[in-house]
């Protein structure tokens, strides 16, 4: 059975991931170029559950593992790029630490042993990075509400997840902080068709 590359985006919010993947559907397109995008796990959440809980962060990692399993069996296509994911998932769990360790410790040993057990990784982790400023920029220009993505979370956000990502084999890195949409969903395409 054929299997497709899985590529997994993430990075610090508002660096410009989802935008970014909607412009590589698009060139996908163009280009005759099959691949499927996946939508991040988080989008999907019911409304009832509240946010930032743990039970946010069991039920988006509950349904990314489900997408995990789905993804391996599907052969239709030469890529699958992932907008967040199984690394993502791994990342928060680990983040959760301060809120409840004996959690944390769980759900990361969990994820660890179902993604070795049903090989379930992404064979690439490509980051999408921005600096702090610019994502609370972003932010605000977007006309979103800046709750959620405040400097020092973004800051202790950033660090933590450079730390982690240290820990991965396979993955690339683009800073979009001085790149235009245009110029990032052209890099990234270039980088992607050639893996």
């Amino acid at each position: 059975m054929k299997r497709p590359i899985i590529v997994e985006f993430s990075g610090l919010p508002n660096s410009g991931k989802t935008t970014l993947l909607k412009n590589i559907d698009k060139m996908c397109k163009d280009n005759d170029v099959n691949a499927i995008i996946m939508q991040e796990p988080a989008e999907l959440l019911p409304t009832t559950i509240p946010k930032g809980s743990i039970e946010q962060n069991l039920w988006i990692t509950l349904e990314t593992l489900q997408k995990s399993l789905e993804i391996k069996y599907t052969s239709n296509a030469d890529y699958i790029l992932l907008d967040r994911g199984f690394y993502n998932q791994l990342f928060w769990a680990n983040m959760y630490n301060d809120k409840d360790s004996e959690y944390s410790k769980y759900i990361t040993e969990f994820m660890e042993t179902f993604g070795k057990k049903y090989n379930v990784f992404p064979d690439l982790l490509y980051i999408i990075d921005v600096d702090v400023e610019e994502s609370i920029k972003r932010r605000i220009a977007s006309g979103e509400p800046v709750t959620f993505t405040k400097k020092d979370f973004l800051t202790n956000y950033k660090r933590k997840f450079d730390e982690f990502a240290e820990c991965i084999e396979s993955k690339l890195y683009l800073d979009t902080t001085n790149l235009s949409k245009s110029e990032v969903a052209d890099i990234v395409f270039n980088k992607i068709i050639t893996l």
